[in-house]
């Protein structure tokens, strides 16, 4: 019996090994390949008044159609890279920029976001802008292309409407009252397959050529020529990196300038994956260096959890809004900042009244972790995925948000020490579903941040399952802290900003 257990326990440190190792190589086999594709392609970014703009050229220097590309609420530029790059390779000159309130961009978007002459009018305006200000860099005035995802190609079709020279449009899950029979003229509208009532809204634009819903077609009605296509197995971001929207973007805007492709589609999605699933593997036996510190966990009763779960969400809700606002002056994350820290005291508060204490937190455990989830992880999802680095006004709301998120994560690691599955489930489900409310119900107060909750929940999925190892070795006060910080590096990295 004895060598058997020995003999599972070699076994089970080889499969870690095995496994770890494996990471290893398939994180440096894909950064490989997405520094390859990089260097396909040459980037220089130039300054204008609207904000900094990624001009992307084929390396030759020659010169070709402009196609100007554009992301959806809460992305960036760093989305559309792929896009952008694959565009290039094929003869184009790209330039792509982070709207108002997003990416690197300082500025706001204002919050009138209920009406065209508001924020849509703000955005419509930048993208006109950022096109006047390429055509001055390169000093020729030549047909445009313009491509959107998602609040994008609302924009970017309003845009080419008051731009006489945007010839074609590439339109990413597509929503736009502002299609027409005749306008615009030609028109690619690009969905996930997982998109259902986008490809009904893509399908009804040709249905306004064709006089029929079809996919898969082009279509066409004198000048006007449309084409809708699902891409298969993809849903609103995923869509963004599959190599059948490559082929399709460039082969509706080759034909639309009457040029003959060059280059090659290099679809990355596989390895993004790669690098980000295999940088959570490789944090697990990082924790091995940390000192053993952590005392045996002892989860908390039925009647303590329920009273932790439940007790937090009325005065949290309550006084995010009456104080939030006023208390911190930055519009709704003040507001978030309040939720989360009345969530988490009370939570403590519930705990300690049942006998708990808390331990202090181990600085190394706090370092590690911090150090690995902001300056490895989100130095590659900021480089190859989306914007993820706070800079600008981001910082003093990310100080702001650390205020609230602290507290709330210890609480959350605290109270779910040693606990099952389930009770992990649940405790991560009822903080969501409140934020989720209260945004619902006090929707011009709230509202705007609902971005926030998908960054939540992946939160729990990536950076949970990073902070699990430290909790196990050096207790969940420290786990906690160290994730506390990172949640507000998320909230603040990832948030469209907008105008107070």
């Amino acid at each position: 019996m004895l060598r058997r257990r020995k003999l599972m326990v070699v076994n089970l440190v080889s499969f870690r090994a095995l496994l770890w190792a494996l990471a290893a190589v398939c994180v440096s086999a894909a950064i490989f390949s997405l520094e390859s594709e990089r260097a396909t392609v040459s980037e220089r970014i130039i300054d204008t008044d609207v904000g900094r703009v990624s001009l992307y050229t084929d390396p030759s220097g020659l010169p070709g159609p402009l196609v100007i590309v554009t992301h959806g609420f809460a992305g960036s530029r760093q989305m559309m890279q792929y896009i952008s790059r694959d565009l290039a390779r094929a003869g184009f000159m790209v330039a792509s920029f982070d709207f108002y309130g997003h990416g690197r961009n300082p500025e706001r978007m204002s919050s009138d976001v209920t009406r065209i002459e508001g924020t849509t009018q703000q955005l419509v305006a930048q993208t006109r802008a950022v096109l006047q200000a390429v055509q001055a860099e390169i000093g020729t005035v030549t047909p445009v292309g313009m491509l959107g995802h998602s609040m994008a190609t609302d924009i970017v079709i309003r845009a080419a409407k008051a731009s006489p020279e945007v010839s074609a449009i590439v339109a990413i899950s597509m929503y736009s009252d502002a299609v027409t029979a005749d306008f615009p003229q030609r028109l690619l509208v690009l969905s996930g397959e997982y998109e259902g009532r986008l490809r009904d809204v893509a399908r009804q634009s040709v249905a306004l050529v064709a006089g029929e819903p079809v996919e898969g077609e082009t279509v066409s009605d004198g000048p006007v020529i449309r084409r809708a296509v699902a891409i298969p197995n993809t849903e609103h971001v995923a869509v963004l990196f599959a190599a059948e929207t490559m082929r399709e973007t460039r082969d509706w805007l080759m034909s639309a300038f009457e040029i003959c492709g060059q280059g090659r589609a290099m679809p990355q999605g596989l390895a993004i994956t790669a690098v980000l699933v295999g940088l959570v593997v490789l944090f697990w036996p990082l924790t091995r260096l940390l000192p053993q510190s952590r005392s045996p966990a002892t989860p908390v009763g039925p009647k303590v959890f329920w009273a932790a779960l439940l007790a937090p969400v009325l005065p949290a809700i309550g006084l995010s809004l009456g104080l939030g606002g006023g208390l911190f002056q930055t519009a709704a994350f003040g507001a978030l900042a309040v939720f989360f820290a009345t969530w988490g005291l009370v939570v403590l508060a519930v705990l300690r009244a049942a006998g708990h204490r808390l331990t202090l937190p181990k600085p190394s455990g706090v370092l590690l972790l911090t150090f690995w989830c902001l300056c490895v992880f989100a130095v590659a999802l900021d480089r190859y995925a989306a914007a993820f680095l706070p800079s600008g006004p981001r910082l003093p709301i990310m100080c702001v948000l650390l205020l609230g998120t602290v507290p709330f994560v210890v609480a959350d690691r605290v109270l779910l020490d040693g606990a099952a599955l389930w009770q992990r489930v649940v405790a991560r489900m009822v903080p969501v579903a409140s934020l989720s409310a209260s945004m619902i119900l006090f929707s011009q107060s709230l509202g705007l941040l609902f971005t926030v909750l998908p960054v939540m929940v992946l939160f729990y999925l990536v950076y949970g399952t990073m902070a699990r190892p430290v909790a196990l070795r050096q207790g969940a006060e420290t786990a906690g802290v160290g994730s506390g910080i990172v949640l507000a590096w998320s909230i603040a990295a990832s948030s469209p900003l907008f105008l107070a």
